[in-house]
């Protein structure tokens, strides 16, 4: 009789769970529309915020060159990730190791040999939304005085419309620096709206790039 009794106990937790987990994912299925990115932040205190501090190497390059204010009053940004800084620095490194293997490639490095230029060619005056962005490569001048092309791609993999028809686009960072093919770098995270829309858009790299390689 008990083991009956703890048998029916177990199947009721059973079903109790797996409506749970059903009601979730139904839940996630008929989600009504597109999360809203919009942050009471300026973009500044909003990359310092990051959970994960994915930022705080380049909120350091900030600081260095007194661009604070620039990263505020810009229409976007698009933000470079602390290991896109990271794989500059790499490379940096092994090149110094061709000639001292103990060679160590520092911060101190970084900023004399690099610009300011470094962190404005991903500033722009221009608010680039992703809806306002065109589906044709369309030439933007930088606060570092580049020429950077911008464009979204529309998306036709079935996968990305497996719970919504709403169209799916990726934003490309391109830079045309005279070689066979331009240098395309897709953004991972499009959209941050700070200062609850009226600050800076922030746009996100994606981790691949490296960070001031389109610096002239």
């Amino acid at each position: 009789m008990k083991k009956n009794i703890r048998n029916t106990t177990f199947a009721i937790l059973a079903l109790f769970f797996l409506l749970h987990i059903s009601c979730k994912k139904d839940a996630y299925l008929t989600d009504g529309g597109l999360h809203n990115a919009s942050t009471p932040y300026n973009a500044y205190d909003y990359l310092a915020a990051h959970k994960y501090h994915y930022f705080d190497t380049l909120l350091t390059i900030i600081d260095h060159y007194n661009l604070k204010e620039a990263v505020n009053n810009a229409g976007t940004f698009f933000v470079p990730t602390d290991r896109s800084i990271n794989l500059y620095m790499d490379e940096q490194q092994r090149r110094l190791r061709e000639d001292d293997e103990d060679a160590v490639y520092t911060l101190e490095k970084l900023f004399d040999e690099l610009p300011a230029d470094s962190v404005k060619q991903y500033l722009f005056t221009n608010k680039l939304a992703l809806n306002d962005v065109n589906t044709s490569e369309t030439t933007y001048t930088s606060l570092g005085s580049t020429n950077i092309k911008i464009q979204k791609v529309l998306q036709t993999d079935p996968q990305y419309y497996r719970w919504s028809t709403t169209p799916v686009y990726f934003l490309y960072y391109i830079r045309d620096l005279g070689l066979t093919t331009p240098t395309r770098v897709q953004c991972q995270t499009t959209g941050i709206t700070t200062q609850n829309g009226n600050g800076t858009i922030l746009h996100v790299l994606q981790n691949t790039h490296v960070f001031a390689s389109f610096t002239n």
